[in-house]
């Protein structure tokens, strides 16, 4: 930016009468070029844009301003209402002021820029109740045609469209000029690239459709060769009737997806050395924040379960990046999560070991690590079956019907992959649980359960015979082939060689991995209290006081107990309740005191 900065500036006619007009026009393309690399993640300065975006509140609040602006534009009359006014207004002028002035904080003193940072906290965390009292007194006014879940609806959709800095500046670049969507406008963010687009002057909307977006990396068999990389953005035809087709939201993980490759190999191109594919780097990150969010949901993975998780979690992840091409093929960089690796696991141990309590832990964590990397718009399901119930009730809840408004299990798990609140498919974590033994006169037996799991997944009706193959257009009336779907068994029963067969003539349960599930205790149990209390401590002043010096435990001392862990997790938040009461007063009283 810089040298470009210099070029189109020298370029100019030095005219003393049209040097201040050359001047501003240099500025407005040079400030115009920072903002277009903002929006694909190019600019010198995105990491530091990016964070400040994400957790100084700017993003909170950014998007309830263009959520207002949305509502005044469709439903002018209804704003007008007192009571909407009274709190909205005040907090919008706070609002834009906090973000108009965010720009030059850099170059404010540092109790200003300390005031700025304080009051857009402040405004974020107030969002919530403006954003309730807004959607619950306009679905007052206008009951019979409005409800306030599609305005929640409403604002989420706003939120995943400008879920990062880079996709914000994409979304104001495109929407330059049109007053009347949701995207315009609004006051962001970091060093002024979002008030700088470069045309927003003129009064005319961008007449740009983008489709996709593509990024080609060096060749994964050769050093790094910054000269063979491309991003490449595929224009929508206007004419074409796509109603399917929605607004580009790139990748949350963008930032990382372009530089990895340069980091691995140092920042240079002399190196001999090979470097890996760009998303291996986000899958490690996906990894990391799953077992962080097992983590913040007070399940501890140590380094056994992370070694036998580890595998499957990758390839799954990788699968849902890759989008099913190939690792040589140009990278996808529209916000995405198309996995066709099927995930299937099947958790045995002792009772008490923590089987359930995982499962339960890893949808959170899932859906999150997902939505943080790859697509915030996208959620992951939950549905959790039974096992152990008598057979014949089985079949009944599993039975195959014409009729899709049923409650039958099977009507359950292919419908809660796309409900009416989502606004595109998901996933659905499906648990099974509580597996029968495989013993003989046992009802329910593991060879009938399974044989009964295998035929309703793979779209048959009849009973489970060995070596039979499935009929002609199965396949189409079943589940077996969406990878979209993660099947988890739990048991306290290890899986029978005849029973694993079973499973794995379909393609969901062909990647069946089998995991022995011990209870967490001695060494292990004290390492999950540090760094569980560690890791609420640090959300907790990261909230709010982010300006506070960071407070780690190097020690704890205390009884951890033995089996169930979810005592010791409520002890352990008890704590860094107090722990967080503690920082802050000291704080407060060391600065009353200076």
């Amino acid at each position: 930016s810089s040298s470009s900065s210099a070029e189109v500036v020298s370029g100019h006619n030095h005219d003393d009468n049209n040097c201040g007009n050359n001047c501003e026009d240099a500025a407005a393309v040079v400030g115009g070029r920072e903002h277009l690399l903002s929006c694909i993640g190019m600019h010198p300065r995105q990491l530091s844009m990016e964070a400040a975006y994400s957790s100084r509140g700017v993003k909170r609040v950014h998007c309830l301003l263009l959520f207002l602006k949305r509502m005044r534009s469709v439903r002018p009359r209804d704003m007008e209402d007192d009571r909407l006014r009274a709190v909205i207004s005040p907090w919008e002028n706070r609002a834009e002021y906090a973000l108009s002035s965010f720009s030059s904080s850099s170059s404010s003193p540092r109790g200003a820029a300390d005031d700025r940072a304080d009051l857009l906290r402040e405004l974020s965390d107030s969002s919530h109740r403006v954003l309730a009292l807004l959607t619950s007194t306009l679905a007052e006014v206008d009951r019979p045609r409005l409800r306030a879940d599609q305005l929640s609806r409403e604002y989420d959709r706003i939120a995943h469209e400008n879920c990062t800095f880079a996709n914000a500046c994409l979304r104001r670049w495109l929407d330059v000029g049109d007053g009347d969507d949701d995207g315009t406008s609004g006051n962001t963010g970091d060093g002024g690239t979002m008030g700088s687009s470069g045309g927003g002057d003129r009064g005319e909307r961008q007449r740009y459709e983008l489709d996709e977006a593509h990024y080609k990396p060096s060749p994964p068999t050769h050093r790094y060769l910054p000269k063979y990389e491309r991003i490449t953005i595929r224009v929508r035809d206007p004419d074409a009737v796509e109603p399917g087709r929605g607004k580009l939201v790139l990748l949350p993980c963008l930032i990382r997806v372009l530089t990895a490759r340069s980091d691995a190999a140092g920042g240079t191109s002399s190196g001999g050395t090979a470097v890996g594919h760009p998303l291996d780097s986000v899958v490690d990150d996906m990894i990391s924040s799953t077992w962080d969010g097992l983590l913040r949901g007070g399940y501890h993975v140590d380094r056994t379960r992370k070694e036998s998780l580890g595998p499957a979690l990758r390839r799954f992840y990788s699968s849902g990046l890759m989008a099913g091409k190939d690792g040589n093929m140009p990278i996808l960089l529209n916000a995405h999560f198309t996995p066709t690796y099927p995930l299937s696991l099947y958790l045995h141990g002792m009772a008490g070991s923590g089987k359930s309590s995982l499962v339960r832990n890893l949808h959170p964590a899932i859906n999150a690590s997902i939505s943080e990397h790859c697509d915030p718009e996208l959620l992951v399901r939950f549905v959790k079956q039974n096992l152990n119930k008598p057979f014949e009730t089985l079949k009944l809840e599993l039975e195959l019907r014409p009729n899709n408004n049923d409650y039958s299990v099977m009507s359950i798990i292919q419908g809660r992959r796309m409900t009416l609140s989502q606004s595109k498919p998901g996933l659905v974590l499906v648990a099974l649980e509580e597996m029968p033994n495989e013993e003989e006169g046992r009802d329910p037996n593991q060879g009938e359960v399974v044989g009964l799991i295998s035929m309703r997944f793979s779209g048959r009706k009849g009973e489970f015979r060995e070596g039979a193959k499935a009929p002609r257009n199965s396949a189409k009336r079943g589940i077996s082939g969406d990878a979209t779907i993660i099947s988890i068994f739990t048991s306290n029963y290890n899986l029978a060689p005849p029973c694993l067969e079973a499973l794995q003539r379909i393609d969901m349960f062909k990647n069946l991995m089998a995991i022995e599930v011990a209870p967490v205790a001695l060494k292990d149990r004290e390492a999950f209290s540090l760094s569980y209390l560690n890791q609420r401590v640090q959300e907790s002043l990261a909230n709010t006081a982010p300006t506070k010096r960071k407070v780690d435990i190097i020690e704890l001392n205390i009884p951890c107990g033995e089996g169930d862990t979810r005592p010791l997790v409520r002890y352990l938040r008890m704590l860094a309740f107090y722990i967080h009461a503690l920082v802050v007063s000291s704080k407060k009283n060391k600065r009353r005191c200076a």
